[in-house]
């Protein structure tokens, strides 16, 4: 398989594996997907208000703003959760609760289940998210 479709396969499943874990969430109605797991959250109220396009920047620039790795303040801090559905795959909350990183199975399996380093990796996505900025899926509500 060549490295582009891999990376599309990949995204794909991504997008799936996110769609799957926030289907029916109470309060999570429309959030936004970046390239490396991170998605942030708005509510379908919030969401009506703005409009789409108003809405995909307002997320946009939450990630920015609370995105970056700022190690001794709360921008540092993560709580890393594994899941029991999809297996093997973890969520790293943070200081916002409208920011998430998901980790896949194929990522986590690589740290051995230990917490830290998984919680460590998705704060590392989350930092790079916030930088590169590409939005790969947008649900509405």
């Amino acid at each position: 398989m060549s490295p582009v479709k891999s990376a599309a396969a990949a995204e794909v499943q991504l997008i799936e594996q996110v769609k799957k874990l926030l289907l029916d969430k109470k309060g999570v109605s429309a959030w936004i997907l970046f390239r490396n797991g991170t998605f942030v959250t708005t509510s379908a109220d919030e969401w009506r208000k703005r409009g789409k396009d108003a809405s995909v920047v307002e997320m946009k620039k939450h990630l920015e703003e609370n995105g970056p790795v700022v190690a001794g303040c709360p921008l540092g801090d993560f709580n890393p959760i594994q899941l029991s559905e999809p297996v093997g795959c973890w969520l790293v909350l943070f200081d916002s609760d409208r920011i998430v990183t998901f980790v896949p199975e194929e990522r986590a399996s690589g740290f051995g289940g230990d917490p830290m380093a998984t919680g460590l990796y998705g704060r590392s996505k989350r930092a790079q998210d916030a930088k590169e900025m590409e939005v790969i899926y947008v649900c509405e509500p």
